[in-house]
């Protein structure tokens, strides 16, 4: 044991084997037995690498093109529910296959984090869930799939905090770590977010909508969506420092769009809630602040967003570190005081941990869009939102196992 303790560069895989095969690890080899028809419950007090699913680690996820055909097929009824779940459920564990591999690539000392391993457990649990079901071919069976379902958004509605307290535990404790935390980050999150979207659009099946092909919304108002944001917004802004901006929004604000609007929405609370405290902040004595601007534009493919404060931007030296999933403006003691806990159903997690814009960033790129944010130090900032109109022939699939191969 004391070897792993001195090996934080390497990889789990390594240090799996070294484990199992050290003569003080006898406990943890006993926790795999299930493999031999033995009973695979772990003893107590047993260390992160010991788990339940020890096989499937090594095996690669793969996983089915899924494209946005499926979602509008399966949403306009041109296959059916069961249809649709039978491709979910040959597709979901391997995505949740990929997540616990990502785990398991961490070196050992980030791996030991308590915030990573409940997460971890997490997607080792739904895991073996999932697995279990390997065919369904009624709607009663579909019906108890969608049940399984719901208690994964359930299960999994802390999974972001979690790792967000995870990236700022080992920061805090191992500063060279950087590079593997967005790293993994990256992995999981877009690993997540696809997860996430294909099982909420399983139970959306269900619940028919208007203008609605499962998860994604054919036709809706962007600045109906944004006025929303905005209330939420001030209201949790107003909570913290007694006051809140107002937001002047301009341009095509008669549009419509068809995108995932839990997505839009999460993207636009990130962005206002950053410009609500730049601007309280900047302005700590003005009984009136100036307004935040919120401006539209729609073409046939594209929707761009853009929003501007006076909330004194930030300095040339941030640069691209404020897409790093290991940046932060707050201290290592901050905690959330509400300004950042919005929708939990969004995943949108607490203020100050760091991961806002990394995840804007991934829910924007995840269709193909983009965030950029400029700065004029000591004035404002702007940031640029620009995502693409979703319909049946959209070239970007939604994301697998597999892309992620293709990245690296």
């Amino acid at each position: 044991m004391q070897r792993l303790l001195h090996c934080t560069n390497r990889t789990s895989q390594e240090l799996l084997r070294l484990h199992v095969r050290s003569t003080s690890c006898k406990r943890f080899a006993a926790a795999t037995a299930g493999q031999r028809g033995e009973d695979t419950k772990p003893p107590p007090g047993l260390n992160f690498y010991d788990q339940k699913i020890v096989r499937p680690w090594t095996e690669i996820a793969t996983t089915d093109n899924i494209g946005m055909k499926f979602l509008f097929d399966s949403g306009l009824g041109r296959i059916s529910p069961v249809d649709s779940a039978q491709i979910l459920a040959r597709n979901l564990p391997a995505r949740l296959l990929f997540c616990i591999q990502q785990f398991l690539q961490l070196p050992f000392i980030l791996g030991c984090n308590p915030h990573f391993k409940r997460v971890n457990r997490a997607y080792l649990d739904a895991y073996k869930e999932a697995a279990s079901f390997t065919a369904i071919t009624n709607d009663h069976q579909e019906q108890e799939y969608v049940e399984l379902l719901k208690s994964f958004v359930d299960d999994h509605m802390d999974v972001i905090s979690n790792l967000a307290q995870g990236v700022r535990d080992c920061l805090q404790h191992h500063s060279n770590s950087a590079h593997y935390l967005d790293s993994h980050m990256d992995a999981v999150v877009r690993a997540r977010i696809s997860i996430r979207l294909l099982v909420e659009h399983q139970i959306a099946l269900h619940n028919k909508r208007k203008n609605h092909a499962g998860v994604v919304h054919l036709k809706f108002n962007p600045v109906k969506v944004a006025r929303k944001c905005i209330r939420d917004s001030q209201a949790l802004c107003t909570r913290k420092y007694g006051i809140a901006p107002e937001v002047e929004i301009n341009g095509h604000v008669d549009a419509e769009a068809c995108y995932v609007v839990a997505h839009l929405e999460y993207i636009l609370m990130e962005l206002l809630k950053n410009s609500f405290r730049a601007t309280v902040e900047h302005h700590p004595d003005q009984m009136e602040l100036p307004p935040v601007r919120l401006t539209l534009s729609k073409t046939e493919d594209q929707l761009a967003i853009r929003i501007s404060d006076e909330g004194g931007g930030f300095e040339p030296s941030i640069g691209t570190l404020m897409w790093s999933w290991s940046y932060t403006t707050v201290d290592n003691e901050a905690v959330d005081d509400g300004l950042g806990a919005l929708a939990q159903q969004h995943d949108v997690i607490l203020a100050g941990l760091g991961v806002g814009l990394p995840m804007t960033q991934c829910y924007a790129s995840y269709f193909g869009g983009n965030i950029e944010v400029r700065s004029m130090y000591g004035l404002g900032s702007d940031a640029f939102v620009t995502l693409p109109m979703l319909h049946e022939q959209h070239p970007h699939m939604v994301w697998s196992p597999d892309d992620q191969v293709s990245r690296q």
